[in-house]
């Protein structure tokens, strides 16, 4: 993997031109924003995207261990992460056509919520068939919440000089939570079996959803003339129309 990585790399970081430390505009760019979290929506989605990761790869990295608790053959089993990261790329790219038509976030939401809910469905799961089911689904609705978080900060992240500083910002809680999330569903397997695993997964989802609705409901900030902001997931829309308008 270590050598994968670094084939694919060396070709970006051999071309690639790091940007000016200000923008057109002069403004320095930032490596932390703390004004970020006056904007409210903003600052809940980033919450959520804490609670997202602390749960989204627990199937990943568990599913094997699953599979020979139920008796699957082995080497069929082997074969489940590969399935699940295989839908993923399915996931990674047809709901963002959606996207450009409804607004990222409206998207994110429900999918987190399919998300948590095929989470607490794999307490069911206790068969070759079932299994391989749960990672064909699961794949494709984890993989669309992890390509779609990206556009999603864009859109509630007007500032052309900090939209890089709030991807990086998120991303950051983000792989905090990733850090948390595996360990303590190892340590639910060791207390209480494998129905803690599956509650841990799908409980974080199921906040992570909760906070993305509230971003989602949230005003924008007050616009700089004084006008009130718009709910979250509607300005792209809005920007559509009247682009649409004008045309």
């Amino acid at each position: 993997m270590a050598f994968l990585a670094l084939a694919t790399l060396l070709i970006p970081l051999s071309v690639m031109k790091p940007k000016p430390h200000a923008d057109a505009e002069g403004r320095p760019r930032v490596l932390f924003d703390k004004k970020a979290f006056k904007n409210v929506p903003y600052a809940l989605f980033t919450v959520s995207a804490f609670f997202a990761f602390m749960g989204l790869y627990i199937p990943h990295y568990y599913i094997q261990i699953y599979a020979g608790k139920i008796g699957m053959d082995p080497q069929l089993s082997s074969y489940l992460l590969i399935i699940m990261n295989a839908v993923s790329t399915f996931g990674r790219i047809v709901p963002t056509f959606f996207a450009d038509k409804f607004g990222p976030i409206n998207i994110t939401l429900p999918f987190t919520c399919v998300c948590s809910l095929l989470a607490f469905s794999w307490m069911a799961v206790n068969n070759t068939t079932g299994l391989i089911v749960f990672c064909i689904f699961y794949g494709f609705f984890a993989g669309t919440y992890v390509s779609i978080l990206g556009p999603t900060i864009m859109s509630l992240s007007k500032e052309s000089n900090l939209k890089g500083t709030r991807l990086g910002m998120t991303f950051a809680a983000g792989a905090l939570g990733m850090l948390v999330g595996t360990p303590v569903a190892g340590q639910f397997l060791g207390s209480v079996g494998w129905i803690g695993v599956q509650a841990w997964c799908g409980s974080t989802s199921m906040i992570a959803a909760a906070f993305i609705l509230a971003a989602r409901l949230a005003p924008r900030p007050t616009a700089v003339d004084g006008s009130e902001g718009e709910v979250a997931g509607d300005a792209e829309k809005s920007e559509e129309e009247s682009a649409d308008g004008a045309a």
